[in-house]
């Protein structure tokens, strides 16, 4: 088995129901330019520490880019396990996993060739390759991706609507809920003591 040590950072007012009936996994065009459909932690890899990056997470997730305030004062910081057989586990950290990913990449391009789609711009994002791959089995059915990337962790890069392609965090997206383990309050605190 895997097992990674990961973060995910949210509103306090999240860690209750999360603890005692478990995480909902996100889906949608959202996740598409990340790792497709998930739970998302940060794991170790790219610096800064995970738990760093998901407390930075937690609160630029409350700041509302239109409104220019935030959504929620207090934050925390869940840690758990999360544990995989390794086939069942794509890490795009590796040179074996981005192979496997080119792959993917090179079928999606085929099929849509294939099936006379036009390409549209957009159409490349990561975790949409990923979720075309498991659900038309093209690969196996991926239980945790791992991956880094470069996500807007604070509200300066989200006001300016900051693009940087060098990563700043290592995530997983975690398909799988049973691959969750050991959920855990790890830090709680307050946007306004911080900043």
């Amino acid at each position: 088995m895997v097992k990674i040590v990961a973060y995910h950072g949210t509103a306090t007012k999240n860690e209750q129901s999360i603890i005692e009936n478990g995480f909902s996994l996100s889906t949608g065009t959202e996740n598409e330019g990340w790792l497709g459909d998930g739970v998302y932690f940060f794991c170790e890899g790219v610096p800064p520490e995970p738990f760093v990056s998901a407390k930075k997470w937690a609160i630029v997730e409350a700041w509302d880019n239109k409104n220019y305030v935030y959504k929620y004062s207090d934050y925390s910081i869940l840690e758990a396990i999360i544990s995989v057989e390794p086939n069942y586990f794509l890490d795009l950290t590796t040179k074996d996993g981005l192979e496997i990913f080119n792959y993917l990449r090179d079928k999606y391009v085929e099929n849509t060739r294939k099936a006379k789609r036009k390409l549209i711009s957009g159409d490349y994002k990561d975790g949409h390759i990923i979720n075309d791959a498991v659900e038309n089995e093209i690969s196996p059915d991926f239980k945790v991706v791992r991956g880094n990337f470069y996500i807007k962790l604070t509200k300066e890069e989200r006001i300016y609507n900051l693009q940087f392609r060098t990563p700043n965090c290592t995530i997983l997206a975690v398909r799988d809920a049973n691959c969750i383990k050991d959920i855990a309050i790890f830090e709680q605190g307050n946007i306004n003591k911080i900043i």
